[in-house]
């Protein structure tokens, strides 16, 4: 049942991304819902839409920077498999929550 919903409203968010983001945040008043916002949500936390990413508890623009980032190999045939590395360094003068995603 709770799939259902948390499906049913991703699917309203990818016409509504407003309406969804304020249903979730008036259901994050109530206990026991936070895993249907999380579902919910996926789809616009991928998109980076700061609404979704502020009810994940990633809505803060962190501070830090990327180093060190490579991807190998540099040219790949289509279907082929590419390997990426970065090191993320915390320009903060304390702890900081971070989500981190990729888009391919």
């Amino acid at each position: 049942m709770q799939r259902s919903v948390a499906n049913n409203l991703g699917d309203i968010a990818k016409d509504h991304p407003e309406l969804a983001v304020a249903v979730c945040r008036r259901w994050l008043e109530q206990p026991g819902r936070e895993w249907i916002v999380k579902h919910a949500l996926r789809l616009l936390v991928k998109q980076g839409r700061a609404g979704a990413l502020a009810l994940s508890g990633a809505g803060a623009k962190p501070k830090l920077r990327v180093e060190a980032a490579r991807v190998t190999p540099a040219k790949v045939a289509l279907g082929g498999a590419v390997k990426f590395s970065f090191t993320l360094v915390s320009a903060a003068k304390s702890a900081q929550e971070l989500m981190v995603d990729y888009a391919v």
